[in-house]
């Protein structure tokens, strides 16, 4: 190898040393010095150029080199993040909050499942997202309201009942529920008929009524041995002689002769029935057989 040619390899053999950290010996005259140190940089320069083509190929199989500091998969990571955080129930889809495939919900409404609901009035969802009220109640401020229990017959509010269970009336505010024969008026339970009701009647409810059919007689009647019956009706029917007065079957005399109330005068009368007339009355004691 001509002057200038060792030259060349030389200074080349001096830079790759210099980043590998390989320290030269300084030249001399020697030719045979010379060669060794060519031998030198050459086996060097072969080591260095492997070592650089080695760091190339690390550096293209990473994708990571002197001018690239961020890992592309950390940068789409920052730019999925949600600021300020979703709200609960909602996803971060590209830095966008959604509830399900949706926008987000509206501020007051939650987003249960991928659907927004005000939570304050949706019966599936009271309160909270899968809190649903009993079948047939309402969800009012966020808290289920179960529906009322049903009575039938219907309980008589006007006397202060209220149905406290499925087919219970009870009675006032505290529900309590009456004795048996007892009855709520005015919201407190007392007899169903103050006093009791008189032979031939019974209490129904509130009222006496006449006989078992429960019965109200009408106006001009009233209830004698279980039927309605006119003042002048008698139940059973009075026997031969007798009259039926104010309805009780009392003997046709002095003080109800022929009819009810009509009295004889006391010694100048006796109730008989005259010669000729087909009925009691009031006659002169000489006249009567």
């Amino acid at each position: 190898m001509n002057r200038a040619g060792l030259c060349v390899v030389t200074l080349i053999s001096a830079s790759l040393a210099a980043c590998v950290g390989v320290e030269m010996p300084t030249p001399t005259r020697d030719s045979g010095a010379r060669t060794d140190r060519a031998d030198v940089g050459a086996n060097v320069d072969a080591g260095v150029a492997q070592d650089v083509v080695a760091d190339e190929r690390s550096t293209m199989d990473t994708g990571v080199d002197a001018g690239v500091s961020v890992d592309t998969g950390v940068v789409q990571d920052v730019q999925a993040v949600c600021t300020p955080a979703c709200r609960p129930g909602h996803r971060c889809d590209a830095g966008t909050c959604r509830c399900g495939a949706s926008a987000a919900c509206a501020l007051g409404q939650e987003c249960c499942g991928d659907t927004c609901v005000d939570n304050q009035t949706t019966v599936a969802h009271c309160g909270r997202c899968g809190n649903a009220c009993m079948a047939g109640g309402m969800c009012t401020a966020g808290v289920c309201i179960d529906p009322p229990p049903m009575c039938s017959p219907a309980c008589d509010a006007a006397q202060g009942e209220r149905c406290v269970a499925p087919g219970v009336c009870g009675c006032g505010a505290s529900g309590a529920r009456c004795a048996a024969g007892e009855v709520c008026t005015a919201g407190v339970c007392g007899p169903a008929c103050p006093g009791g009701c008189p032979t031939g009647e019974m209490c129904v409810g509130r009222a006496c009524v006449c006989g078992t059919t429960g019965a109200t007689c009408a106006m001009g009647t009233s209830c004698r041995g279980g039927r309605c019956l006119r003042p002048d009706e008698c139940f059973p029917a009075c026997a031969s002689g007798q009259l039926c007065c104010s309805g009780a079957c009392v003997p046709s005399d002095a003080s109800n002769c022929g009819r009810c109330g009509t009295r004889c005068t006391p010694f100048l009368e006796r109730c008989c029935m005259p010669l000729g007339v087909g009925s009691l009355q009031c006659t002169p004691s000489l006249l009567c057989p």
